[in-house]
């Protein structure tokens, strides 16, 4: 079986770049050989209609020497995957994974086109029942299903890089620590969570907490959250850090974390598909805070291995985050049992049945 995957990117410092290559890394198992189309490499980024135009004809040239087309997103992707296989025998698939499988459906022409992709596809794979819903409010599918995504593996990192990473990181000994992993911007709520730092500060005076995330981009928002610690006194209780860039470094942060959060928020057409942060912190039996009424619900459980928040204000993730830390041993064995359902082989596996129906 041999499958053409179109998606964004394979970058290790990528969430959607991660995700790709683990699933990627699956295929050989499965006896499915895969060439993998990207903006970094093979295709034109879609910021204009000549891109788009150029790269339906360019995928649907290469798509003829494939049985299956898989688009890793669904717009523009999934668009890509219809008119390379559209007039043919073969089949296409749909990742929807969050905002750009959604927001699309808003904008008239997009969302026409895009309902034709979605209807058209041998299956859509939500990432999340939340997704799965998202879109069933636009159009009514009968192929879509929830498979969820997993989490990378991270190798032990001895004591010695440990020392190595505290010195280089510049990380003092706060306690207790809370983390969360991804880009800077609102609608992972990280703002919000620096709130809560300032009420949690007065039961805890050395908590830290730790952004590990980009922070080239949103420039406001950053400016936002920096001027908020100046205000308040916070520069000791608060770090953004952007340098890392292995998975030695990322598991170093994980490791030395008491608390996980991600405080999803849902930022006007703008979302979080899943979690997958709150999988690889569980992995390292750390105990998680969400959202409720986000994505985030489905990558944790509620009371088990965490708690959610009930809503997006300071105060409320701030009594999440005491009500995890006054159990977190408990919270963090949960973790480890929870995230045994999830595996990349497991994800693979289910794409791999829907392709040979």
């Amino acid at each position: 079986m041999k499958i053409l995957v179109i998606t964004n990117n394979t970058r290790p410092d990528s969430g959607w770049g991660r995700y790709s290559q683990a699933v990627i890394n699956e295929y050989p198992s499965l006896g499915v050989e895969s060439r993998v189309l990207t903006e970094q490499d093979e295709i034109l980024p879609a910021t204009s209609v000549v891109n788009f135009i150029k790269n339906c004809f360019a995928i649907r040239r290469m798509a003829g020497d494939y049985d299956i087309v898989h688009a890793f997103d669904a717009w523009p992707y999934g668009v890509y995957a219809w008119i390379a296989t559209f007039g043919t025998k073969k089949k296409y698939f749909i990742n929807a994974i969050g905002t750009y499988s959604v927001t699309p459906l808003h904008d008239f022409f997009k969302g026409f086109l895009l309902k034709r992709v979605y209807k058209n596809a041998k299956a859509v794979f939500a990432i999340s029942n939340f997704i799965k819903e998202k879109i069933l409010k636009y159009i009514n599918l009968d192929n879509i299903h929830t498979v969820y995504l997993a989490h990378s593996k991270f190798s032990h990192i001895s004591q010695a890089e440990i020392d190595i990473y505290k010195e280089r990181f510049g990380i003092s000994d706060g306690s207790p620590i809370i983390l969360t992993v991804g880009e800077v911007k609102d609608r992972k709520g990280q703002y919000e969570v620096v709130e809560s730092i300032k009420i949690l500060k007065n039961k805890y005076p050395d908590i830290l907490y730790i952004m590990v995330g980009s922070d080239r981009k949103n420039i406001g928002y950053i400016n936002k959250i920096n001027e908020y610690i100046k205000k308040e006194s916070l520069d000791k209780n608060v770090r953004i850090i952007s340098d890392v860039n292995t998975d030695a470094e990322l598991a170093y942060f994980y490791g030395i974390s008491d608390v996980f959060i991600l405080n999803a928020k849902i930022d006007g057409k703008h979302f979080e598909g899943f979690g997958i942060v709150m999988l690889e912190a569980g992995s390292f039996g750390k105990p998680v805070v969400g959202v409720s009424g986000t994505a985030t619900e489905e990558a944790m459980r509620n009371g088990f291995n965490g708690l959610l928040a009930e809503g997006n204000e300071p105060d409320k993730i701030s009594v999440a985050i005491e009500g995890v830390l006054a159990d977190k041993e408990v919270f963090g064995k949960n973790s480890l049992v929870f995230v045994e359902d999830f595996s990349w082989k497991k994800t693979a596996t289910e794409y791999f049945r829907y392709y040979r129906v």
